[in-house]
């Protein structure tokens, strides 16, 4: 039996940073002159993870009873299969989940109960599919594909006006955010009353383009 620095090195040297398991055996073999084996190892990781995932659980509930929850997927591969590495944040925790979907059928194994918080997110469809109080899309996100637009698209004569309105507000919201702890409360209040008349004002206003001629305020 190994002892629990040990364990979880090893653990950790396999599963985020991705050694093989035959990269660690030589590893330990050679700089801490510990013989072990495959076998051993896989064996230790499931008694490991036997007692860490009452912890895991811990996570995922507090994450779920979080005000605002940061969610994002990217790629991860599971013996040489792709699958996908679910990330929920808030400012104290991050859970993470790995399944073979990228779609709602993995969200739902996650958000078990209605999300009363606010879900952040970038424009994947499966988000959608969430039950949750408010959405906030990243706005990160948001800057990135007005730019593709810009570069890629033929948005028509009237688009210039529109993204550069949009941006503005945006970078306003921004520098705002940043400038909160410096600025007092009613400052603060003023300012963000004062960006939210100027983001009704654009969402009331019709914005057409030659492929949508319709109102897409």
């Amino acid at each position: 039996m190994l002892g629990n620095r040990v364990l979880v090195l090893s653990a950790w040297l396999h599963y985020a940073l991705g050694n093989t398991i035959s990269q660690i055996v030589d590893v330990f073999g050679f700089h801490m002159q510990l013989e072990l084996t495959a076998g051993g190892l896989v064996q230790m990781w499931y008694r490991l993870q036997a007692i860490l995932y009452v912890w895991y659980q811990q996570i995922q509930k507090e994450a779920l009873q979080s005000a605002v929850l940061h969610a994002d997927e990217a790629g991860w591969r599971v013996n040489g299969k792709t699958h996908w590495l679910w990330s929920f944040s808030t400012t104290q925790l991050t859970c993470f989940m790995i399944d073979r979907s990228r779609g709602s059928p993995a969200l739902m194994k996650f958000f078990v109960q209605e999300f009363a918080g606010t879900l952040v997110s970038d424009f994947w469809g499966a988000y959608n599919a969430v039950v949750c109080a408010l959405r906030q899309t990243c706005l990160v996100h948001l800057l990135r594909d007005l730019e593709h637009v810009d570069k890629y698209k033929s948005p028509g004569k009237n688009w210039p006006a529109f993204a550069k309105k949009l941006r503005r507000l945006i970078g306003d919201a921004i520098r705002l955010w940043r400038l909160q702890d410096e600025l007092s409360d009613a400052t603060y209040a003023s300012r963000r009353k004062c960006l939210s008349r100027r983001l009704r004002a654009w969402t009331a206003s019709k914005h057409t383009s030659p492929t949508t001629p319709t109102d897409i305020s």
